[in-house]
């Protein structure tokens, strides 16, 4: 073994892996590592050693002089695979027997490591209160001074729920003599009337703008549709928070009856241009589903009866071709 004079030899620093423990030599590992043969290749050996003593004990009995050297040699090798079957099950419950008791120790430590405490959301200063109406403020009155923009209230409305979610959670914490619970409780007045009127003004200017799209006599009867769809979801947006708004279920309603309208008015005209193509009895079929389906329709009683008399003097008119 060589010796070096004067030099002071450093040990290696040993590595370390992710969780700051030392990595061990894998090749170490895989020699501590028990022995363990799978299923299948357990079965497969067994099978052959069993084979192997069927025609050895065969061999002997039949120099022996047996008769009949088949019947013992089966017994051997039958009581070997039901020995070697049994002594694998006993493994197999015993090494599952360990790992469900090593998970058991493992739970019990787990249980007994104490939880990190719950990160505290801060708590709403009056200086950041005051921010955030500043912000609420100066957006509305930017929503309301760009008229036929929906999308300005809708982001003033935006703010006024974000503002009244976050302080819904601090007015329940802070106690009524507080400093800062009246200041956060007026202000949590102002933002409720902000967040009404911008919600209900988007809907109606939205709403608006697509009804007077779908009634462009230049769209189609799908485009119609489609458009009306979409200020119907504006609408049933805004109902879902003011359910009893007057305006908003009068404008529901109405907007309810006008898609009505549309469906019946591009069934009426594929009933007319069948009817004008000369297929008369697709017409017909078409006419006696609108009047068997108008009961169903968001139409006021009067305006049923009249698209059900003028299509009725249709199907006359049919019948006399």
């Amino acid at each position: 073994m060589p010796v070096h004079f004067g030099v002071k030899l450093k040990k290696e620093p040993r590595k370390l892996n992710g969780i700051g423990k030392p990595i061990r030599n894998s090749r170490r590992s895989k020699r501590n590592r028990p022995f363990w043969l799978p299923g299948p290749s357990y079965y497969f050996l067994s099978v052959a050693v069993a084979l192997t003593l069927f025609f050895l004990t065969w061999a002997v009995l039949l120099e022996t002089g047996e008769s009949t050297p088949f019947i013992p040699a089966g017994m051997v090798a039958s009581v070997f695979l039901i020995a070697a079957f049994v002594f694998r099950e006993v493994l197999i419950r015993r090494a599952r027997i360990k790992r469900l008791e090593a998970q058991r120790k493992l739970d019990l430590n787990l249980d007994g490591v104490p939880q990190a405490p719950p990160i505290k959301k801060p708590k709403l200063s009056l200086e950041e209160n005051e921010r955030l109406l500043g912000r609420i403020y100066e957006k509305s009155d930017a929503a309301r001074v760009l008229r036929q923009v929906p999308e300005a209230h809708w982001k003033v409305f935006e703010l006024c729920e974000q503002y009244l979610s976050d302080t819904r959670k601090e007015i329940a914490r802070t106690h009524v003599n507080s400093p800062r619970f009246r200041p956060i409780n007026k202000g949590r007045g102002r933002v409720k009337k902000l967040h009404k009127y911008h919600l209900l003004k988007w809907a109606k200017e939205r709403a608006g703008s697509l009804s007077l799209d779908s009634k462009s006599s230049e769209a189609s009867h799908v485009e119609k549709l489609n458009q009306a769809d979409s200020a119907m979801s504006c609408l049933e947006t805004a109902l879902g928070f003011y359910p009893r708004d007057k305006n908003l279920l009068e404008s529901h309603d109405a907007l309810r009856e006008y898609i009505s309208t549309i469906r019946i008015s591009e069934r009426i005209s594929q009933a007319e241009e069948a009817a004008s193509s000369g297929d008369t009895e697709k017409a017909r079929v078409i006419y006696k589903d609108i009047i068997m389906d108008l009961s169903s329709e968001n139409l006021r009683a009067r305006e049923k009866e009249i698209i059900g008399e003028n299509i009725r003097n249709e199907l006359k008119k049919l019948e006399n071709f």
